[in-house]
């Protein structure tokens, strides 16, 4: 097919430039601007692709006369009946070349739909380079914001060898997860009495959504630290330490925990006391493999020494109401034990002291959520009846010595809404890239597992992308993309299944 029957400018009001082109010719665009770089949309008017593989080749012909250079830079590139946008820079390498090599460089700027784009520092014209893109494919890369759905994952930018990626990841790594002065409104230590905890069994409340006045806990961990601040007066002695799960009715957090759900903290691996002179805070500091949840309210209990002088605690009161408990004590006359620590039951106590002071406990830092998912924006093929084909994707796997697989990919399609899908737990899983055999419907989606390491508290799957391919149509394909335009940028065209012609020779010197 001619070039001259297969283009058809199109020029879009509102959607930044377009390109320009004489009849018959591939369309051009001019990409000086004087300034700082900049990345503007352009429509490169509309082609016919049948399905398959498409080859894309930029070609510079030229430079505007204020322009210093004749470099090329693209963003994303719009190609297929779907009119999902791809990365440049993931489109390589390119399957040819004439010229510099093409690198996908960071770019200092928000402008980007990634961190990374194409470039190609031509230096004169005729300069070229072609890439080869399948009609038709969804390439998620950037995950971007409002456009899926997080459960206990979360969507961050991490720094590689060569730039910066957004990945898809599990949330959480040595955040502070829940804060005294958070749960009680204010930032006021009390002036507490000398050894007011000498002896005594202490049960504080950590308020999550489930309890009335909670909401306090910010992020789910699959481990945790708790962060303990001695009182002015003396030092801090804890013999043993535990957080469970707290036991919450009709939203009041009860003195009992849930049964079973107690693990203990330690300052070591062996290690279950915490000595601590006067306002000198620390960690147990040994994490506790156990998941936090902020929809639920968990019970930080420990037992203070009874040595003189052991037995001093920071205190703060909360505004958050005066009449919430902020823990519950046994007080040294009761010789309260390891056995008394680990009962779930208090509540059925006659020496259960409830007050609306929360002693000791200023900090709870968390690590990785141990599970998380993500689903996917819906996506319209813009194809009636879609062949899907093959699902791929890049990932990050802490290494570790289980079996189970970290992450997981699940894919669907339906309707519009998906009314008509499988439930996700009726999906078999994939935990390899490979053949995708979905029902013929116009609209897909796809879910994301991920688990963290058993034996690492540090780690977490990372996805950095996904594509999900079919079989396209032939269609009347509107060509658009996001370019870098600046002071140094030439003039280039695209040729769509045309080879470029054969660069131009250089003058001849003749020498008389």
């Amino acid at each position: 097919m001619e070039r001259s029957t297969r283009w058809r400018l199109l020029l879009l009001a509102g959607c930044g430039f377009a390109a320009t082109a004489a009849a018959g010719d591939p369309p051009s665009f001019d990409a000086f601007r004087p300034g700082d770089t900049q990345v503007v949309s352009v429509s490169l008017g509309t082609i016919e692709l049948s399905p398959g593989p498409h080859t894309f080749t930029f070609r510079v012909i030229d430079r505007n006369p204020s322009s210093r250079g004749y470099r090329v830079g693209i963003d994303t590139l719009t190609v297929s009946p779907c009119g999902l946008a791809r990365e440049a820079e993931a489109q390589l390498p390119a399957i040819d070349r004439w010229g510099p090599a093409l690198s996908g460089y960071f770019v200092d700027t928000n402008l980007l739909s990634g961190t990374r784009a194409l470039s190609f520092p031509a230096t004169a014209p005729d300069q070229f380079f072609s890439l080869a893109m399948e009609n038709d494919r969804w390439e998620e890369s950037n995950f971007a914001e409002g456009e899926g759905q997080h459960d206990h994952t979360v969507r961050t930018t991490v720094l590689t060898n060569t730039a910066r990626d957004s990945v898809i990841q599990l949330v959480g790594q040595y955040n502070v997860n829940w804060r005294v002065t958070d749960q009680i409104g204010n930032s006021n230590r009390l002036s507490s009495a000398k050894d007011r905890y000498r002896g005594c069994a202490v049960r504080v409340v950590i308020r999550g959504r489930n309890a009335e006045g909670g909401g306090h806990i910010r992020i789910p961990s699959g481990a945790v630290w708790a962060y303990f601040m001695p009182g002015s007066g003396g030092m801090l002695r804890i013999n043993h330490a535990f957080i469970a799960e707290a036991l919450v009715s009709n939203g009041v957090v009860t003195a009992d925990t849930v049964p079973g759900s107690a693990v203990r903290l330690k300052t070591g691996s062996g290690e279950n006391s915490l000595t601590l002179p006067a306002s000198t805070p620390a960690y147990m500091g040994y994490p506790a493999r156990m998941e936090i949840d902020p929809e639920r309210s968990y019970a930080v209990t420990y037992l203070m020494d009874s040595a003189v002088n052991y037995g001093n605690l920071a205190e703060w009161r909360g505004t958050n109401p005066l009449d919430h408990v902020g823990a519950y004590v046994i007080p040294l006359s009761s010789a309260p034990t390891l056995q008394t620590v680990t009962s779930d039951t208090w509540s059925a106590r006659s020496d259960v002291i409830a007050t609306n002071v929360l002693p000791g406990v200023e900090l709870l830092w968390g690590t990785y959520a141990t599970n998380g998912v993500y689903t996917s924006r819906i996506v319209d093929t813009q194809t009636p009846a879609p062949v899907f084909t093959t699902i791929d994707w890049h990932a990050r796997i802490p290494s570790n010595n289980s079996a189970v697989s970290r992450l997981r990919i699940l894919a669907r399609s339906g309707n519009a809404e998906m009314s008509d899908a499988p439930d996700w737990a009726m999906i078999p899983p994939m935990t390899n890239p490979g053949a995708l055999n979905l029902p013929r419907s116009r609209y897909v989606q796809f879910q994301v597992w991920m688990q963290s390491p058993s034996n690492w508290f540090d780690m977490t799957p990372q996805l950095s992308d996904l594509t999900l391919a079919w079989t396209g149509t032939t269609q009347v394909v509107e060509l658009s993309g996001r370019f870098l335009t600046g002071p140094d940028f030439g003039i280039w065209e695209l040729l769509v299944d045309t080879p470029p012609p054969p660069p131009r020779a250089a003058p001849l010197l003749i020498v008389r």
